[in-house]
């Protein structure tokens, strides 16, 4: 008669390989057989009042990821609450193979005192790739765009069909699911308990980015938060994509949706190109969303060219061609609404407001004027959640697509604009600010240096004392000096890397 233990290891020997043999049976996800993600969920994406948790986004881009060679996970860093904080690559195999060599291309591009002469500008851009870099729901409550990746992911990495190849040959697609995931969490697990109570369509009772709130869209030039760290250093140190969309919500009246170009006056210190393309590519959207029968189209108001505040505005001092959408919200985040439909013909002219103006007492629209900036007027009737994820996904692939049949003039318009900045600064007066060595509070210096270097500036530090403008700066170590330069200096080139003064 066997011992016990024997027969202890025995059977467990059986039931590892009873698990070994299950494990083996287990088909691996391909692209596929990617599950739709309404398989995946359990119900359509954009379903009235229902809405996935950003831990089932996350795990179902995971996933994607490991079923195609077309797209790659990266976790940049932690969100402020603790949780993985993704980038995705999306772009063909082929790309994806030459990524190293792609992204040194875009850098130089950027950075047009690293190519020699012409021949070989053309020759990047021959071979170069349009870096499209497309940010969703920084404002957690405006979910939308989150909600919309999922069908958007599994498209591109399913599809076979010469239009997305065409995309994907021709565009490496950086996309960020979520500016605040700690947020989007939040928003749904709140939709979800208040949902059918007497609290539902109360706003969420604490702020849904812990330190800044809404105002995380205000953090592009301090880099005070997490999340702003991380996509800067993709955008201003690894990428410097040539087009960024920040895809947000706006009020639930007039318009449905606000694409580019943005409204005056311009602001002078920003090339007329990038505002002229940001133009060209949200008429692209706009001839999209007509082509599908989408009214309330709306561009060249409401939002301005010169307020420099938010996050893809900042891509414009970086000769980036930095857009912003904004759709029409639903009732309570993911509930449908039904606004009164407006009768034929056009409004009285008391009644007339501009688009997305406030509507009082409930009634229909009352901005039914048709104009150039508003062609098609939305008159009203059913809007909800799955309204703004079919209105984002139209806009995010015309997007796609007009990059990906733009390549070459986006590419060789991106490397003049830059070639002209550099010239310009190298003419103009300053070329550079020098920050002294005699400082009283050096740790507030370097932190400042810091926030600048974040942002994409170049850091030099000088090694011996010199004169600027007919005034002597000393050297008084390498810890105590430091000079800014855009791009190019007299001074021998030392960079100031990141330290501890920011609590990094």
């Amino acid at each position: 008669m066997p011992s016990v233990i024997g027969h202890h290891h025995s059977t467990r020997s059986i039931l590892l390989g009873a698990l070994l043999c299950l494990t083996v049976a287990v088909p691996r996800v391909t692209a596929q057989s990617l599950p739709t993600p309404e398989t995946f969920l359990g119900f359509p994406v954009g379903a009235d009042n229902k809405l996935a948790h950003w831990d089932q986004i996350f795990e179902y881009l995971h996933m994607a990821s490991e079923s195609s060679d077309r797209i790659m996970m990266e976790v940049l860093g932690k969100s402020t609450l603790g949780r993985d904080f993704p980038l995705m690559t999306i772009t063909s195999a082929e790309n994806m193979g030459d990524l190293d060599r792609l992204q040194e291309i875009n850098q130089r591009l950027y950075n047009p005192d690293s190519i020699a002469d012409e021949t070989e500008a053309r020759r990047l851009i021959d071979e170069g790739k349009v870096v499209v870099f497309i940010t969703c729901a920084i404002h957690a409550s405006e979910i939308g765009s989150t909600q919309m990746v999922l069908e958007l992911v599994h498209r591109l990495a399913t599809e076979e069909s010469p239009y997305i190849q065409n995309i994907l040959d021709n565009v490496i697609f950086l996309l960020v699911p979520s500016l605040n995931p700690d947020g989007q969490a939040m928003e749904v697990d709140w939709f979800n308990r208040t949902f059918g109570t007497e609290y539902e369509g109360a706003g969420l009772p604490w702020l849904y980015h812990h330190y800044t709130g809404h105002d995380n869209n205000r953090d592009a030039y301090m880099f005070t938060q997490a999340e702003t760290r991380l996509i800067g250093q993709v955008l201003y140190h690894d990428w410097f994509p040539e087009v960024w969309l920040d895809e947000h919500q706006m009020g639930a009246s007039g318009a449905r949706i606000f694409i580019m170009p943005a409204a005056g006056p311009p602001n002078p210190n920003v090339d007329p190109w990038i505002y002229r393309t940001a133009g060209l590519l949200g008429f692209a959207q706009g001839q999209a969303l007509d082509e599908e029968g989408k009214t309330g189209v709306l561009y060249g108001e409401r939002f301005t060219y010169w307020w420099q505040g938010a996050m893809a505005w900042t891509g414009w001092w970086h000769n980036m061609v930095g857009m912003l959408s904004e759709l029409a919200s639903a009732r309570n985040m993911a509930s449908p609404s039904e606004t009164p439909m407006a009768p034929e013909g056009p409004p009285a002219a008391a009644e007339e407001q501009p688009a997305g103006g406030r509507r009082m007492g409930g009634g229909p629209p009352r901005d039914l004027t048709a104009r150039p900036e508003y062609l098609v007027p939305w008159r009203g009737g059913r809007w909800s959640l799955r309204d703004i994820v079919d209105y984002e996904y139209i806009i995010t692939f015309a997007l796609l697509d007009a990059c990906a049949d733009m390549r070459e003039n986006m590419l060789s318009g991106i490397y003049a604009v830059n070639r002209r900045t550099v010239d310009k600064g190298r003419a103009g007066h300053p070329s550079g600010i020098i920050i002294p060595a005699d400082q009283h509070d050096a740790p507030t210096v370097v932190k400042l240096l810091q926030i600048l270097n974040r942002g994409g500036l170049k850091i030099d530090r000088a090694t011996s004392a010199f004169t600027a403008d007919g005034t002597q700066e000393l050297c008084q170590g390498p810890s105590r000096t430091a000079g800014l330069s855009h791009r190019h200096s007299a001074l021998r080139r030392n960079r100031l890397e990141p330290g501890h003064a920011d609590g990094s």
